[in-house]
């Protein structure tokens, strides 16, 4: 039987973009009534990219839409003045009345939005789309696939303070592995849903606790980093830093490290691992503030005793981002094989109940991961490819990736453990 909605008359049945409208009205209902001072703006795009304030329509079409000085320039003139207990309305009658359109300006109507929400510090971009980019900046049917534009207007949002999600629909093709870059970048969301099942409320009453985030991290000099490049190694400690930029709820940065054996086989091996973290950000009023946080812990050379005091959702964390990082990279095997090696390793340490539960629920995310990566590697031996070298294998990958799997490797990177505390 075809969709239709509660309220509709029996035997109405709803278009996509019928069910859109009713899904994103009843959201801003919602927001509403839960969060009433929230200023909301809304975009449109289609063959052009209407911005509506206030009674108003602002309209951008033609060469306009290739012009990203001059996008950026148009977006000055705008701003969300009004919250949405005074806007609700205007902006549930302009949704109700849109259209469908054949092109797809998503890149004009991103810059602009961005721009935007980048004069009012933790604002968040909620990106809805069911078609793919290719009118205007940031096609997707250019020949560079338009991977450049998202990911520098992911850099920009990440310098002003904005959050950047991306909802796509099932049933078409948008790009999720080029989109989603905006979201991994400014620590957003990416999700794929059916238009019945819209939920966007989530996105936007999360709160954003910090933008600007930059961290420091300091380690014993006989201890350097495992998978990372860019640390330096005085002869007083280790160090590593990250330009985090926004943190949200489920923010959280792992890393990896490994003692140093000596040469010499008069030196002691440790016995004490010290750790130093310094995190400066700015809070939403635009104070900076720097904390530094210190731990000193005790070094183990007993392997069963190191096993047994893993902490599950910890290591399952950095699992997910390394594997995610991996496969994003074109790396499938390698991203498969370090799962496994990591999966008995966890799995000789549960204990709990609790670790039991977290832990299963962890494996049937990989479990859809593992299949997607297996089913792409398959479908790569039917057509006979054959890749010559590390890059060709990610861009080729990459640009084959489906929207389903793009999204979970997204998600997955950023997997999160309950809490925070130095491991």
């Amino acid at each position: 039987a075809k969709p239709s909605i509660i309220g509709e008359p029996p035997g109405k049945y709803l278009s996509r973009l019928e069910f859109l409208q009713a899904a994103v009205t009843s959201q801003l209902d919602q927001l509403a009534t839960t969060h009433p001072k929230t200023k909301v703006g809304l975009i449109t795009f289609g063959s052009s990219v209407s911005i509506y304030q206030n009674d108003r329509i602002h309209t951008i079409e033609g060469d306009a839409l290739n012009d990203y000085g001059g996008l950026l320039e148009r977006a000055d003139a705008y701003t969300v003045l009004e919250p949405i207990s005074v806007t609700l309305d205007n902006l549930k009658s302009t949704i109700n009345q849109l259209q469908e359109g054949g092109t797809t300006a998503l890149g004009p109507a991103l810059l602009i939005a961005t721009a935007i929400c980048s004069k009012n510090q933790a604002s968040k971009c909620i990106v809805c789309t069911d078609g793919l980019a290719n009118l205007g900046v940031g096609s997707l049917e250019n020949s560079d696939g338009g991977g450049n534009f998202y990911r520098e207007v992911g850099a920009f949002a990440k310098k002003k303070g904005v959050v950047i999600s991306v909802i796509s629909i099932k049933g078409s093709d948008t790009k999720l592995e080029k989109l989603g870059s905006l979201a991994d970048i400014t620590k957003g969301e990416v999700d794929l849903v059916d238009p019945v099942n819209l939920n966007f409320n989530s996105l936007l009453s999360s709160e954003i606790f910090a933008t600007h985030v930059t961290l420091d991290l300091y380690i014993s000099p006989t201890f350097t980093f495992r998978r990372e490049l860019d640390y330096t190694r005085p002869s007083t400690y280790t160090k590593i830093s990250r330009d985090i930029g926004n943190a949200v709820a489920s923010s959280q940065t792992t890393f990896e490290f490994v003692n140093i054996p000596s040469s010499d086989s008069s030196v002691t091996p440790p016995t004490q691992f010290i750790i130093q973290l310094h995190i400066t950000y700015t809070k939403r009023n635009g104070d900076r503030y720097k904390r530094v946080y210190s731990a000193s812990k005790p070094v183990t050379h007993n392997w069963e005793q190191s096993v047994q005091h893993l902490d599950i959702q910890t290591i399952s964390a950095h699992l997910a981002k390394t594997s995610a990082i991996m496969a994003r990279q074109g790396d499938y095997e390698g991203a498969l094989n370090n799962a496994v090696q990591v999966k008995a390793l966890i799995e000789r340490r549960i204990q709990s109940e609790e670790d039991k539960l977290f832990w299963n629920i962890f494996m049937g995310e990989f479990k859809d991961i593992s299949e997607a990566l297996k089913t792409a590697m398959s479908k790569e031996a039917e057509v006979g490819a054959v890749f010559e070298g590390e890059g060709e294998i990610q861009q080729a990958r990459s640009a084959l990736r489906s929207d389903y799997t793009a999204k979970k490797l997204y998600n997955y990177s950023s997997a999160q453990k309950k809490g925070c505390v130095v491991q």
